[in-house]
């Protein structure tokens, strides 16, 4: 969300989620198969930020006028992989990505 106060219009919040990590391609397929860790389709297009993500200033007075941005977990590599085509996992027929750093690298 955008900066609610133009005092702070050069200030950001990043929230960088974690997710855990997968440990081998047929590990990795599986859990890009799951609803919330390894797709994007079931997410929804806003959030309401929580705690220290709130721009509620009795909830978050050290942040809550702060541009903020979160940065969803993506492939079980931990904003690491950085592959440049598809794996190919044997006996699947859909390919995985692991492109997580490609996209901590386009947010930041």
């Amino acid at each position: 969300s955008a900066a609610a106060n133009s005092l702070h219009t050069h200030d950001w919040q990043i929230f960088i989620a974690g997710g855990g990590w997968c440990f081998s391609d047929q590990d990795c397929w599986a859990r890009s198969r799951t609803s919330w860790l390894g797709s994007s389709n079931y997410w929804s297009k806003t959030i309401s930020g929580r705690g220290i993500l709130s721009d509620n200033c009795f909830v978050n007075p050290d942040f809550c006028h702060f541009n903020r941005v979160s940065i969803y977990y993506c492939d079980g590599t931990s904003f690491s992989g950085d592959v440049e085509g598809p794996v190919h996992v044997e006996g699947k027929e859909q390919p995985i990505y692991y492109r997580g750093r490609r996209n901590l690298d386009a947010v930041l």
